[in-house]
């Protein structure tokens, strides 16, 4: 195994060298899927920011059982919290944008029902599989958080929501191009409209809630395209 295995596994966790059962998707992914073998080794993360050394041990019941090793606090994740609002698109583009935003490091991600989105509220089951991708993805970039993705918004109750804890920031033509200076524990809002753009009720509703307009290019970016063009210049600042 030339890579070795990261496993998402929700907290507390017990002291190292301690047994720690794992649940039932963890059990399933090393028993079953990856068919683990007693002896080989593994990484662990909870979302507290702490990675753990371990050593699988076999499955008991049905349960896989590893034991703990060393804990690490690797600085991988961004000094400061990026949150995106993403409008919704119809088939798998939203699937990968999940991915890719994940790669790099946002920690929240909000399906946004813009007045002109492709596709308007989707089941829950949606945003439970967004989710799991978001996790597999945090397991596979070395992360030791892996972003929440939140059930639909609108505009308006996301703007309340955010209000007050950082930069608001929409992506519109003809703004001031993007090039932003983050500092540490700052916590910027982004905000990706459809490609038909934001409606002018929506822009007048941002700029009441005090947001700041920037613009991506002159060419029009597909959703998940801008989606990336705004939050590389933060994950490599």
């Amino acid at each position: 195994m030339a890579r070795r295995t990261r496993l998402y596994q929700p907290g507390p966790y017990p002291s190292e060298g301690e047994i720690l059962e794992l649940d039932s998707e963890g059990s399933h992914h090393l028993g079953r899927v990856l068919r683990f073998q007693k002896g080989w080794n593994l990484e662990l993360f909870d979302n507290s920011g702490a990675q753990y050394g371990a050593t699988y041990l076999g499955l008991q019941g049905g349960r896989a059982q590893v034991r703990l090793g060393e804990v690490s606090w690797p600085k991988v994740e961004l000094p400061y919290k990026v949150r995106l609002a993403l409008s919704l698109v119809k088939g798998e583009r939203f699937d990968w944008a999940v991915e890719k935003l994940t790669e790099l490091g946002v920690e929240e991600i909000v399906p946004l029902e813009a007045e002109f989105a492709q596709v308007k509220g989707p089941a829950r089951l949606k945003v439970e599989r967004w989710q799991r991708l978001a996790q597999s993805a945090a397991q596979q970039s070395g992360r030791v958080i892996v972003p929440t993705v939140a059930t639909p918004q609108t505009l308006e109750g996301l703007l309340e929501e955010w209000r007050g804890a950082g930069p608001l920031i929409f992506f519109v033509p003809e703004a001031e191009p993007w090039r932003p200076q983050p500092a540490a524990g700052e916590s910027w809002g982004l905000f990706i409209g459809p490609e038909g753009g934001f409606s002018e009720a929506e822009v007048a509703a941002a700029r009441r809630a005090g947001a700041q307009f920037y613009s991506l290019g002159a060419r029009i970016l597909r959703v998940e395209t801008a989606a990336l063009a705004a939050v590389v210049p933060l994950a490599l600042s």
